[in-house]
């Protein structure tokens, strides 16, 4: 199966070559929406939507149909993790403080540093959204 944190580092990467000035605007605008949403207290649906909108910007910025073709297979997968993880306490908060954190490093045009908070960030939704899922099937 295909490695998100893998794929995602790349988008980051290709997006970082070949994004216009005009994406990184809509990718920053993206998440200071995120950002206002999260201290509104919105509801996990439209922080969903709201992320979605960001990983949708972002490829649409890296440009590469074949990431496109095989995140989409990802996607559904990550989804469920993410809403579960989203629904912890505090972690909305936490992830908007990711989310802000990325799209500076991106903006900033650092590959490191942007892939490196992008694997961070996968890997903290994973790890709460799974001990989520576990707790709820103990239960």
């Amino acid at each position: 199966a295909a490695n998100p944190a893998a794929l995602e580092a790349l988008t980051v990467r290709r997006f970082i070559e070949r994004a216009s000035p005009a994406q990184h605007d809509q990718l920053r605008a993206t998440v200071t929406r995120l950002e206002q949403e999260v201290s509104n207290g919105a509801d996990m649906h439209q922080l969903l939507r709201l992320k979605d909108l960001f990983y949708e910007e972002l490829l649409r910025g890296a440009a590469s149909p074949t990431i496109e073709q095989i995140l989409a297979g990802v996607q559904a997968r990550v989804r469920l993790l993410r809403a579960t993880s989203m629904s912890q306490p505090g972690r909305a908060q936490q992830m908007a403080t990711e989310m802000r954190a990325l799209v500076d490093a991106i903006t900033a045009r650092d590959v490191d540093l942007a892939i490196r908070l992008c694997t961070e960030h996968l890997d903290h939704a994973a790890a709460t959204g799974l001990a989520a899922l576990e707790k709820s099937s103990t239960a």
